[in-house]
């Protein structure tokens, strides 16, 4: 839904919200019906494609919150959903092999089945891979009580919405158009041009 390029990466945001979150469980958001983890896989791969000089990673945000009542009912015995999104959280650089190696091999196998990615493109995209669920995924949570931050935001939202929305068939902006659109300064743009003369 949104790639933001700054400081040599790529970080690709997919959102999902709902007015009413609710429980989902690893399988049926991850491997079910919307075929998330393709369909993440698929926009790693593209935006690695497109930008091959640079990092690349890719962040799920939904309102919707990791249910804990479906332990040991996708393969791993007394585990449950929140307990894999929390060591994913915690083991952001775990190998495919030490995945395998831990009590979530089935569904790091299932998942690795789903994404359509080889060995090494699924180990790549996996650790690049962050998902930010209910509460995490809240905006509100993580503004800050400063007022005048609260309107850089408020104004950067609005923005980015009118730019996005706009008829015009543009789909990339650089950080210069960005600020201009906002009416903000470059605050690393020199304020005063030194000329030295010379002789």
């Amino acid at each position: 839904d949104l790639v933001i390029g700054i400081a040599g990466k790529v970080i690709g945001h997919q959102y999902k919200s709902s007015g009413k979150p609710k429980p989902v469980g690893v399988t049926g958001l991850l491997l079910g019906s919307d075929r998330v983890i393709a369909d993440c896989a698929a926009s790693f791969a593209m935006l690695e494609s497109e930008f091959p000089d640079l990092f690349v990673q890719l962040r799920y945000v939904s309102s919707h919150y990791p249910t804990t009542s479906d332990r040991g009912k996708f393969g791993v015995p007394k585990r449950d959903s929140a307990d894999f999104f929390r060591d994913k959280a915690r083991h952001p650089d775990r190998s495919l092999a030490d995945w395998r190696s831990s009590e979530w091999k089935p569904l790091i196998e299932a998942l690795l089945q789903a994404s359509g990615l080889t060995e090494p493109g699924f180990e790549r995209f996996f650790g690049r891979l962050e998902f930010a669920l209910g509460a995490s995924a809240n905006a509100e949570s993580l503004i800050p009580q400063d007022a005048a931050a609260r309107a850089q935001i408020n104004d950067l939202a609005h923005t980015l919405g009118d730019l996005v929305g706009r008829n015009d068939g543009r789909t990339r902006w650089t950080r210069r158009e960005l600020l201009d659109a906002l009416g903000w300064a470059d605050r690393f743009q020199l304020r005063f041009e030194h000329r030295f003369p010379l002789g």
